[in-house]
């Protein structure tokens, strides 16, 4: 059947099928076009909302930021003065500001002030419990505020939805450190809500995702949280709706926004597209009453949609595109011929893009570095190897030069190689010619050096002009290194150096023949065995096996047999190596005799060492339980005598027994403050000794100490001065250890110092330390006695008849001073007095500026 005859056989079923898919499709692509609009418009007003209440927390982040970064905000979150309250947090700021609740939180997390206040009922209300709760000590939103960060968003706090903005607490100049958290707070009621909704003139609702109970917007929240920015969705003929995520002020997305938009767009398009299909159909049916006219159209078509086919393969590249033309006419011949050539060149191309990959695969994963150059030696193709060997990426290589990795020391020989390489004689057009190897020292990216193998290239265009180089790069490092290391092991170490293969061995140098004991010819062709005691050769064969294997690390022993008969010991290492093209053992061999003797030695005064520290901690440990019963059974009877004493002075009314009993309570608290003292020492010989830290302000304990010792400085008609500064830092310290420390220097001092002399009590202090000092002008130390001073038990042989005391107040002083992390020393001259120094550190405290 002719083509013409098919054309008039179907050209009344092509006009009904034709006009009725101009309708179908006509309406469809009309009606998706005007959706795509409205979804458009729709999104671009969610937008708008989004930007309206992202603006609203931007307003409310503005008027934390003025309040937060000003001085009197700072001096009131460090003083907590009232002043700024009655001045600044009256209500008619909350009014001004529109705010509805504010927190002033200092720096340890707790809330210095805080006030809610209703707006429309003009009055203070309790703070919601909710919103406390979201900024306790523990907070998180707290804990990740900094100097240089602020916090803004949305939170639900009972009974509705709030927009909270949160500051660090500085300097009008915006400088710390910070002090502590501002937060304003302003309600998110329907009030706000109408006023935004003003603003976009639509509609806009926000509610918490846990609030929605329609299944429909369940799933759009699921598809908003899976990345989609806006969901648009028409509820109705007349209404859509747009839907956006909004994050609370932990940045999950806690809200969900929507807007409503009348669908007048829609409308309007579904009007004009029912006139525009109708007109359609009447053009159409004009057509059709002229179409028996055009019989070749059919022709044409057909031919349209072979031209049509072609085109769309040349546009793609694709050419598993397929034309399909079916029939028996010329134009489905023509359509098969070009369908079958589509097939061979897409064979040929799965063909050439298999071995393009492989290619690619080889080149990207080579160890070797393969790279091609213009024939100005700018990088044209590197592959991704030199990153390993260099440093530099692919990116940074390619379009630089050759020469700038070259060392100069090379580089003139380097040319030389590519200009001889350049000048070399193509034998056919295109052809290559391979040129010998050639080491070169290259520069890394941080600076080294690394040599280099290169094997070179030149690459030539039909009139055998050289257009560029291709070659290979390979590190030849460790083998020059190695090369350089087996000459050195041979010619200069003590090291005993040695290669084994097929059972014997095959080279030794000097230093392993002097440490065998045997010549160079006695041990070529000799079983390694054969010098090793018999008693370790199975165990030495062993080691070396496992070494070999990877499965031993460290080197192993075994005696030598020397020809002198007396046993040598050796240590050795073992690894694989490849010599004369076959695989070898290289062996390293070190004479340990020596150092084995010297260790069994050693090991043996170890032994010794060791029973004499165990007899020394049996003793220690006796003397420590010793003091321990001492100071138990000194304690159980100065106790009821000290309870005595205090009766007996309630009840005594004579003044000369009242004097008596005084004395009796003086040498009893003599006697308890002496248990107390050998107490501590048995403490700190058992590191039982601690102290309870504290802030402690100094400045009022040496004051108290000072004044308590001014009745004893009466008593022996000495001075007590005070050179204590206005103020001293409050520091970290055990209060009672540091007053006994004090006082132990000060009872010395009183003690060493004769009538009318004077005592010293001096303070101050240092970026790092507080630094006491307690002077005397006492008689002075001498050298002997310095040394030993702070011993437990060491008295001065001048002073230990005429003073009382068991001599451990300045080794108890010592011990408490260290345990701060403080050092004590003391200066001294014979006749000139003493001066006793104590340092303890200033830990900066939370509450000290």
């Amino acid at each position: 059947m002719s083509l013409r005859t098919k054309v008039l056989l179907i050209i009344s079923a092509v006009f009904i099928c034709a006009m009725g898919l101009i309708y179908t499709v006509s309406r469809l692509i009309f009606i998706r076009g005007l959706e795509e609009i409205e979804e458009q418009n729709t999104s671009v007003q969610v937008e708008q909302a989004v930007g309206v209440l992202t603006y609203l927390i931007n307003d409310l982040e503005a008027d934390t930021a003025d309040w937060a970064a000003w001085d009197d905000t700072y001096e009131f979150i460090h003083d907590h003065n009232q002043e700024y309250i009655h001045s600044n947090l009256v209500d008619e700021t909350f009014v001004i500001l529109r705010l509805n609740a504010m927190l002033f939180i200092d720096s340890f997390g707790n809330i210095v002030y805080s006030k809610a206040y209703d707006i429309e009922s003009e009055e203070e209300i309790p703070l919601p419990a909710d919103l406390l709760n979201h900024f306790s000590k523990d907070s998180s939103l707290l804990s990740g505020l900094d100097q240089h960060r602020i916090i803004s968003g949305i939170l639900e706090v009972k009974p509705g939805l709030v927009v909270i903005a949160a500051q660090p607490i500085l300097t009008s100049e915006n400088e710390g450190p910070a002090l502590g958290t501002l937060v304003f707070v302003r309600q998110l009621n329907e009030d706000a809500i109408q006023e935004l909704s003003g603003i976009v003139q639509f509609p806009i609702k926000v509610q918490p995702i846990h609030s929605v109970d329609s299944q429909d917007v369940n799933d759009i929240i699921i598809s908003l949280r899976a990345g989609k920015g806006v969901a648009v969705v028409p509820r109705d003929k007349d209404i859509v709706a747009g839907y956006s995520l909004i994050n609370d002020i932990y940045d999950n997305a806690s809200f969900l926004l929507r807007v409503e938009i009348p669908r007048d767009t829609f409308q309007l398009g579904e009007m004009v597209s029912s006139y525009y299909i109708l007109a359609v159909l009447g053009v159409g049916l004009l057509v059709g009453i002229f179409a028996w006219l055009l019989l070749q159209r059919r022709i044409l078509s057909r031919i349209a949609l072979l031209i049509r086919g072609v085109n769309q393969i040349a546009e793609t590249g694709d050419t598993s595109i397929r034309i399909g033309l079916s029939g028996s006419d010329e134009v489905s011949v023509v359509a098969g011929t070009i369908d079958g050539m589509l097939g061979a060149l897409e064979e040929v191309g799965k063909e050439i893009r298999e071995s393009e990959s492989r290619y690619r695969l080889l080149a990207d994963n080579v160890m070797d570095i393969i790279w091609s150059t213009d024939k100005d030696l700018f990088f044209t193709y590197i592959s991704p190897s030199i990153t390993q060997l260099t440093g530099y990426t692919v990116e940074e290589m390619l379009g630089k030069n050759l020469r700038d990795q070259l060392d100069e020391d090379v580089l003139p020989a380097a040319l030389r190689a590519f200009n001889e390489e350049s000048a070399k004689e193509s034998l056919n057009k295109g052809a290559t010619v391979s040129s010998p190897s050639y080491e070169i020292q290259l520069t890394k990216k941080d600076g080294t050096k690394i040599w280099t193998e290169i094997r070179l290239t030149a690459i030539r265009d039909d009139n055998r002009e050289t257009i560029g180089f291709v070659g290979v790069a390979r590190d030849i490092g460790e083998r020059r290194q190695a090369e350089q290391l087996y000459r050195t092991l041979a010619n200069s170490t003590t090291v005993g150096v040695y290669i084994y293969q097929d059972g014997l061995f095959k080279f030794v140098n000097p230093q392993f023949q002097e440490l065998t004991g045997y010549s160079e010819s006695e041990l070529l062709n000799m079983n390694p065995s054969a010098i090793v005691h018999p008693d370790d050769r199975s165990a030495a064969r062993d080691n070396a096996i496992r070494m070999l294997k990877g499965e031993l690390h460290s080197p192993y022993e075994f005696r030598v047999l020397h020809p002198s008969g007396e046993p040598r010991w050796a240590m050795e290492t073992v690894s694989s190596i490849e010599y004369n093209s076959k695989r070898a053992t290289l062996g390293n061999f070190m004479d340990i005799t020596e150092s084995k003797v010297a260790r069994e030695e050693l090991e043996k005064l170890y032994v010794q060492e060791r029973k004499l520290r165990e007899s020394l901690e049996v003793e220690i440990q006796k003397r420590i339980e010793f003091t321990r019963a001492l100071v138990h059974e000194l304690k159980t009877p100065i106790t009821p005598v000290l309870a005595a004493v205090e009766l007996l002075m309630e009840e005594i009314d004579d003044q000369r027994l009242m004097r008596l009993v005084e004395s009796i309570n003086r040498s009893a608290n003599n006697l308890n403050l002496r248990i107390d003292e050998l107490l501590d020492l048995a403490r700190g010989e058992t590191d039982m000794l601690h102290i309870d830290l504290e802030i402690v302000d100094t400045l009022s304990l040496f004051n108290d100490v000072g004044y308590e010792m001014i009745p004893l400085a009466l008593r022996n008609k000495q001075v007590l001065n005070f050179e204590l500064p206005e103020s001293l830092p409050r520091i970290e310290a055990d209060r009672g250890r540091l007053r006994q420390i004090v006082m132990n220097l000060l009872n010395n001092a009183f003690k060493f110092t004769p009538e009318g002399g004077q005592v010293t009590l001096r303070a101050s202090s240092d970026d790092k330390n507080l630094i006491v000092e307690v002077e005397d002008t006492g008689p002075g130390i001498n050298q002997e006695d310095l040394e030993r001073l702070f011993e437990p038990y060491f008295r001065r042989t001048t002073d230990r008849e005429r003073l009382s005391g068991l001599g451990l107040g300045l080794a108890l002083s010592k011990n408490f001073v260290e345990l701060h992390g403080g050092r004590i020393w003391v200066e001294s001259k014979v006749g000139k007095g003493s001066i006793f120094h104590f340092t303890l550190p200033i830990r900066q405290t939370d509450n000290q500026e």
